[in-house]
């Protein structure tokens, strides 16, 4: 370590130093080593380089480093940093990095105590108090800072071009902005809190613009089905130190869409609605695991208060079968369900569709009352052109909304195999009306009219 120009003042008394230090590049990891100190960090990737080089300014109670050059195995920051209070301790910062991945600092998780048979332990705690804000160590907060990240990675995904704002003092916390480029799209986001308040106060600004679903997926499972460059508006506020209740506190609006999306695996084109007739599965079989279905348009707008997202514009268009998905409903996002009225068009008819149920595993269903009122009300010409599709469509859409490429009816049952189930059906000498042919349609589809 080398000292250029290092001056020290009223040693005795208060300590002053100023000056520039410079140290050589050497191991973390091998200093811990020799002082026979375990490091928490595992990977022995981490901690292997370290050199430093700035400007310091040392006096009773604060400190200051400015034109600084600190290299940590292969990322190197520049910049400033403070401690202006050392009793607090309150902390300043102005940095700038060209590369940096998370991942092989963090320490391994602990293993969660199990009752015996390997499950986690039971836990007597509601939902409604499982606190995930630490309220006094945020309230002891005292920064002012400023960071710039070239390129941020972690789990496997990389940011670029962050940027962030953060100030915190007396409780009072504000990030504004958090903005990043990532998953080929732009992520802009502003933050304020008050940790002094019995039940702190949050808002929240979002904007999403551009991001590759299929990218961002991706970085959590092999092969995602989903596809599509997603937009999202959020504006909320709500209060609380537990999950649970921020979310039944949140108040607010949303907006969000989807543009060139597509769903793989699924076929919607007019060939194969042609045979939905036979019962045959919208899903694409082994053979033909290269089709999708290409969905233009989705957009919807949401209005939030006390943690139930409403909305009453759902707009779903595909191009290859023409039908257009329409209709609103609501979200609990406190209980993390869904309860959905769509309708399904295809030319003059609108057909019903449910979607209800948890966000992990919502159902679906349609209404044989609804089925008829459009029946009945309709030309029989329009009707029967319309049934050659209906039920190819809504079984797809359907589908994928439920997340499963094999269909269940409403009681949870495996739908009746090809040929089965045919004593059931209308008895071949009488003539089916325009309605049961529909009604067939869904069936075949697995999805059970609602009487």
């Amino acid at each position: 370590m080398a000292a250029k120009n290092l001056r020290a003042e009223n040693v005795f008394k208060a300590p002053a130093v100023t000056g520039r230090i410079t140290t050589n590049t050497f191991s973390p990891r091998e200093v811990a080593k020799a002082l026979n100190v375990a490091l928490p960090i595992p990977n022995d990737k981490a901690l292997d380089r370290l050199s430093f080089k700035g400007d310091v300014a040392y006096s009773p109670g604060s400190a200051d480093v400015s034109n600084m050059q600190l290299m940590l195995d292969n990322t190197t920051m520049t910049g400033k940093f403070g401690v202006p209070d050392m009793s607090k301790p309150a902390v300043t910062f102005d940095l700038r990095g060209d590369s940096f991945t998370v991942d092989p600092y963090i320490p391994p998780k602990e293993k969660e105590k199990s009752d015996g048979e390997g499950k986690p332990a039971p836990s007597d705690k509601k939902k409604e108090d499982d606190e995930i804000l630490p309220k006094e160590q945020l309230k002891a907060l005292d920064v002012d800072g400023k960071l710039f990240m070239a390129s941020l990675g972690f789990k496997g995904m990389t940011a670029e071009n962050v940027n962030m704002r953060v100030k915190a003092k007396n409780g009072d916390i504000t990030i504004d902005p958090l903005s990043m480029d990532i998953f080929r799209g732009t992520f802009d986001m502003a933050l304020t809190t008050n940790m002094a308040m019995d039940q702190p106060p949050h808002t929240l600004k979002l904007g999403i613009e551009s991001l590759d679903v299929a990218q961002l997926l991706s970085s959590f499972q092999d092969n995602p089905l989903v596809g599509g460059l997603a937009r999202l508006d959020l504006d909320i506020s709500s209060v609380g130190l537990t999950m649970w209740k921020m979310l039944r506190g949140m108040d607010g609006s949303a907006s969000m869409g989807l543009k060139d999306g597509y769903v793989r695996g699924i076929n919607l084109s007019k060939e194969r609605i042609e045979q939905a007739k036979t019962g045959k599965n919208v899903f694409v079989p082994e053979e033909e695991k290269g089709a999708r279905t290409n969905i233009p348009e989705m957009t919807t707008n949401l209005n939030i208060k006390d943690g139930i997202a409403r909305t009453k514009d759902i707009l779903v268009t595909t191009d290859q079968s023409g039908v257009k998905l329409t209709g609103g409903g609501l979200a609990d996002l406190a209980e993390q369900t869904l309860n959905l009225d769509l309708k399904a068009h295809l030319g003059p008819l609108a057909l019903p569709l449910t979607v209800q149920g948890p966000f992990s595993n919502p159902k679906t269903g349609v209404s044989a009352s609804g089925i008829a009122e459009q029946v009945l009300t309709s030309p029989l010409d329009i009707v029967n052109g319309a049934a050659d599709g209906v039920g190819g469509v809504l079984g797809g859409i359907s589908g994928a909304l439920s997340g499963s490429g094999e269909k269940k009816t409403d009681d949870g049952q495996q739908p009746p195999k090809q040929g089965e189930g045919e004593e059931s059906q209308t008895k071949p000498s009488q003539e089916k009306s325009p309605g049961e042919e529909v009604k067939k349609l869904f069936e075949g589809f697995g999805l059970k009219p609602k009487n």
